[in-house]
């Protein structure tokens, strides 16, 4: 019988296994660190997030001479129903939200502004089912 010398070519099943694991180690090591990428993007989303609730406020106080406020000055914060919108709603239009504000009732916010007289309950918890993304931390 004649042998051969010479070795195949290919990969033995070994050389193989050692370089899937190899790869899994890498993989393993860059995981942690992917991680911790995600965590201060989500960080500084939330930081973004702040300013811009910051800026709507001062934004409010330019054009209203005033703070937003959770309560309405006519009616000590409440209509008949007992409702009353808070600040949040109060700077939706400067948060790039002011098509919401205007559903909400609130168009005609001035220097005394009424509480919303929103036309039925279901449009009503529609609207205030709405998730706000300025409002809401990605690591949340």
């Amino acid at each position: 019988m004649f042998k051969s010398n010479s070795r195949s070519k290919g990969f033995t099943l070994i050389e193989l296994l050692v370089v899937i694991a190899i790869i899994a180690i890498l993989i393993g090591l860059l995981l942690p660190a992917v991680q911790k990428v995600r965590e201060a993007a989500a960080r500084t989303q939330c930081t973004n997030n702040l300013k811009q609730m910051a800026l709507a406020v001062h934004g409010f106080q330019d054009a209203q001479l005033r703070l937003p406020y959770n309560l309405s000055p006519n009616t000590f914060g409440y209509d008949d129903n007992g409702r009353s919108w808070s600040w949040l709603v109060r700077i939706l239009p400067y948060i790039e939200q002011g098509a919401l504000f205007t559903n909400l009732g609130q168009a005609g916010f001035g220097a005394t502004p009424a509480v919303a007289t929103v036309p039925t309950f279901n449009s009503l918890a529609a609207l205030q089912a709405t998730v706000i993304k300025a409002y809401v931390c990605p690591a949340d």
